[in-house]
């Protein structure tokens, strides 16, 4: 049975039935769930029968269930609830996720306690600063970055010798959940570009930063779109910056080509401030 469109949770198995295994195997060991104990029921009614009464008779004492056997996920945290993912305009009229941070938070430690990943906040071990770069993390042709020499380049000949940096560039997909984990939950800055790619950015420890390219003609009738702004605007254990990344290609016609000498000017100062920040906390 598949359901409605209107009824479909986006990114989720609903919308992509093909890639559904692929989606569990990567999301159950999260939860703490073992895949070969899983199991699931596609129709499902809680009767509650209290003091040997029929059901229409019974009271109902309590508003929750209890099971051994049971899983849920944090629901209410979804990206962007109902709303859509930031495609145009009206998508920022409202929040889905204010005043969640603490949840927020909360669950992402929980995700990485069941893989048996440190939760701790970041620390500057030897006074290295870790940048992880996420590279290719979208296949979709307007936010596809195939690499960031430019800008790791300036990094290091501008800001090389102020800090002590590791800069580390990775195609995540060909990491595994828990090689992913480790490797975010211990950097200082996290480089990506919008889109599903970016949700890695869940494991960043409480004092890092975000910086998530978007694609300024993207979005709907050509405005930009800040693919889940609401999720990670509301992580309040980072900070996140959204930069725009003019078009390199022809994909958009009438877009200009490529970042200009500004864009890599304000990409360093903002990357030299948030070190500097993260430096003297």
């Amino acid at each position: 049975y598949i359901l409605p469109s209107k009824l479909k949770l986006w990114a989720s198995c609903d919308w992509k039935v093909q890639d559904c295994v692929k989606m569990m195997e990567k999301f159950m060991p999260l939860m703490g769930i073992q895949q070969e104990k899983f199991s699931t029921i596609h129709n499902f009614t809680f009767t509650h029968v209290a003091n040997g009464l029929p059901a229409g008779d019974s009271v109902v004492k309590s508003k929750y269930v209890c099971s051994p056997t049971g899983a849920a996920g944090l629901g209410m945290a979804t990206d962007h609830g109902t709303n859509k993912h930031g495609w145009g305009p009206s998508d920022f009229a409202h929040s889905h996720n204010k005043n969640r941070a603490a949840s927020l938070y909360a669950f992402r430690n929980y995700m990485l306690t069941n893989i048996g990943v440190s939760t701790a906040p970041l620390k500057i071990v030897g006074g290295k600063l870790r940048i992880v770069f996420s590279v290719n993390s979208s296949n979709n042709g307007a936010r596809m970055m195939g690499n960031f020499d430019r800008r790791t380049k300036l990094l290091r000949e501008r800001l090389g010798k102020k800090y002590d940096l590791i800069i580390i560039k990775k195609e995540m997909k060909y990491l595994s959940l828990i090689e992913q984990a480790e490797l975010i939950s211990t950097a200082a800055i996290f480089v990506t570009v919008c889109g599903g790619g970016a949700v890695s950015a869940t494991f960043l420890p409480k004092g890092a930063a975000l910086f998530i390219f978007f694609q300024p003609e993207e979005g709907d009738r050509r405005t930009p779109a800040r693919l889940d702004w609401d999720y990670f605007n509301h992580l309040g254990y980072i900070r996140t910056h959204w930069l725009p990344r003019p078009k390199q290609t022809k994909v958009m016609p009438g877009s200009k080509l490529g970042p200009s000498e500004v864009d890599y000017e304000g990409f360093v100062r903002l990357i030299d401030q948030e070190l500097d920040i993260i430096s003297h906390h």
